[in-house]
């Protein structure tokens, strides 16, 4: 539905000024109605009573035409200068053909899921499609979640201290790869089952 253009001026103006109530009123609603109908400003005799709802609108359409604002024309009437202040009926159409164009290809992205991104992308922004990072390692190994404190030996592999062998996950830690437990007071430790650096009972 298209808008119509009044502005500030408008009642004030010396055609618009003179008219009578019922005048100014088929007036308006004749620029509203051209409007809804896209008629560009043209009213034929056929639909003047469809123009206002009032009685005998034929009787103010001569007060209209001397004041200047309409002007007679073959099988009804012209509303003088419709097309300055209001837009054509194609230029309604043409937008509405855009809009609806805008629409869809709106829809198709919402269906179809987001645009895929161009296969030259930054490096950074492709970093995503890298491959996982190495599987954190048992503490102590030289590769675990803590950095080495300063002067600490390092350690090689995961056989633990000194080549001896991992021993077998005991099932009831963490995972087979870090072995660790929660104790009562919310600290992690090593598991004294079957982590690699696990203390020495014997």
């Amino acid at each position: 539905m298209p808008w119509v253009r009044f502005d500030d001026q408008f009642p004030i103006h010396r055609k618009i000024d003179g008219l009578s109530d019922a005048a100014f009123r088929l007036h308006v609603s004749a620029i509203c109605w051209s409007a809804r109908n896209l008629t560009d400003g043209r009213i034929s005799a056929a639909e003047l009573r469809m123009v206002a709802r009032m009685r005998r609108p034929d009787k103010f359409v001569d007060e209209l035409c001397r004041s200047g604002l309409w002007r007679r024309v073959d099988g009804g009437w012209l509303i003088h200068d419709y097309l300055e202040f209001q837009p054509s009926r194609s230029k309604v159409e043409k937008g509405r053909v855009a809009k609806a164009e805008r629409q869809r290809r709106w829809l198709d992205k919402r269906k179809n899921g987001p645009v895929e991104k161009p296969v030259d992308r930054d490096a950074s922004i492709d970093a995503s499609q890298d491959d996982a990072p190495s599987p954190p390692r048992p503490e102590g190994s030289g590769a675990g979640d803590r950095p080495r404190a300063r002067g600490a030996p390092g350690r090689t592999g995961p056989t633990g201290p000194a080549g001896r062998a991992v021993p077998p996950w005991c099932g009831q830690c963490s995972d087979d790869v870090k072995r660790q437990i929660e104790l009562d007071d919310g600290r992690v430790a090593r598991c004294p089952e079957c982590h690699p650096l696990r203390e020495d009972t014997a």
